[in-house]
């Protein structure tokens, strides 16, 4: 697999390790959790598995900002460094078993991101180009085929209205219940945004790194 065709990997040094345990999956057998699939490190450290394309993150940092905005305010207590995460593809498989040390083997090889705030990384998206953000909204929201057989593709209603919810729709994505970790930010009154948490396991299962 070129690097073209990798998925973002994520390393995270937590201020508080308990803060962290409930976004993440650390169980290779687990059929329950719809956390994110993650690897500890022996300093504490945590390698998060996006599987996300890395070249979205490595040309536009907006991706990996939305990305890490299903965090919220945890984000404070989860991650230390001034720099940002560390995003690098998960075709280098580093050998090293402390944040400094993979950091290091990375190298340029990987991309630091700030982390921000939801209403932010929406922003960020806003000014994306438009191919890009109709492929993000293709992503996130999917395409519905018509009566016709034709596939009906995001509007820019469509559009508007993922950037209103960005943070509620990025947690879907993710496969991560909002409830989990505390409101998403969005209105209590709306309906929760559901995915098929048979699809999000299965291709957890699927590009698990090792299977």
């Amino acid at each position: 697999m070129s690097d073209a065709e990798a998925d973002a990997v994520a390393i995270f040094h937590p201020v508080h390790r308990e803060a962290l345990l409930p976004f993440l999956d650390l169980d290779d057998d687990s059929d329950a959790s719809d956390g994110i699939y993650a690897e500890e490190l022996e300093d504490g450290a945590f390698l998060l598995f996006t599987f996300q394309p890395y070249a979205q993150f490595m040309a536009t940092p907006a991706y990996g900002k939305l990305w890490l905005a299903q965090f919220g305010e945890e984000m404070g207590e989860i991650h230390d460094d001034p720099r940002g995460v560390l995003f690098f593809p998960d075709t280098l498989e580093p050998d090293a078993q402390t944040y400094a040390a993979v950091v290091a083997e990375v190298g340029d090889k990987g991309v630091f991101v700030q982390p921000t705030t939801a209403d932010e990384a929406a922003a960020a998206v806003a000014g994306i180009d438009p191919a890009l953000l109709q492929a993000l909204a293709e992503q996130l929201l999917g395409a519905s085929p018509s009566p016709d057989g034709s596939t009906n593709l995001p509007t820019s209603f469509d559009i508007g209205k993922l950037l209103g919810g960005m943070q509620a729709q990025l947690m879907a994505t993710m496969g991560i219940e909002a409830a989990a970790h505390g409101d998403a930010g969005h209105d209590a009154h709306e309906p929760a945004i559901v995915v098929d948490a048979h699809e999000v396991h299965e291709n957890k299962v699927q590009k698990k790194p090792g299977t």
